[in-house]
């Protein structure tokens, strides 16, 4: 499974995105960001999809089944939703999309990066380094918003005390001397999260080359 984490409330974007509209339904020259990125994942081999959703649930989901449906691109294509009714923070709904996932390991994609990385290389390095959460980053040891883990990492996201985010969990699986894989990347990295990002990534248009 990708989950791709849509439920951001985009503070940094809201002066240029309509009222209510979540970071990845920021208009890229005439297509929505959640468009790009998923093209972008079912062009590697990505089949199944889990959609995490709070913020601006309803404008994902109407523009979704109006222009997607639920098996576009093939009949092997297969998206469902994860809706958060309160603000859990992004480890929180990777916690949530838990309960509709398979398989013994599940991607994470933020809704508001974009970076084509080597993902067999990554699952693989994943995979032979036993780690519960590998990280992708670039040479300045930035994540570019991409991660493999390992199912058991969902039963070590806390399942109460209100908003856990992506740091607290990091922080968490350190004290618990959980393995945490850092795979670095050579693809270039792109946050539309604030107005100059998305303007940079309108004008360059990576996604194309």
């Amino acid at each position: 499974d990708a989950v791709l984490l849509c439920g951001g409330q985009a503070l940094r974007l809201r002066s240029v995105l309509p009222d209510g509209y979540p970071k990845i339904m920021a208009d890229v020259n005439g297509t929505p960001f959640f468009d790009i990125l998923r093209h972008k994942l079912i062009s590697k081999g990505f089949r199944r999809f889990i959609i995490s959703t709070g913020y601006g649930h309803n404008i994902v989901m109407a523009y979704f089944l109006r222009a997607c449906g639920n098996h576009d691109f093939g009949a092997d294509i297969f998206t469902q939703f994860s809706r958060d009714l309160t603000p859990l923070g992004t480890a929180g709904a990777i916690r949530q999309a838990g309960f509709v996932m398979g398989g013994a390991n599940f991607w994470i994609f933020n809704g508001d990066t974009y970076c084509d990385v080597d993902y067999a290389a990554m699952l693989d390095y994943h995979l032979k380094s036993k780690s519960v959460i590998t990280v992708a980053h670039d040479d300045r040891m930035r994540h570019v918003g991409t991660f493999v883990a390992s199912r058991r990492l969902i039963g070590l996201i806390p399942a109460a005390g209100g908003k856990h985010d992506m740091e607290e969990l990091f922080t968490l699986l350190g004290s618990s001397h959980e393995p945490v894989g850092w795979f670095r990347t050579e693809a270039e990295y792109w946050d539309i999260g604030t107005p100059s990002g998305l303007e940079i990534f309108r004008k360059e248009e990576p996604w194309k080359k």
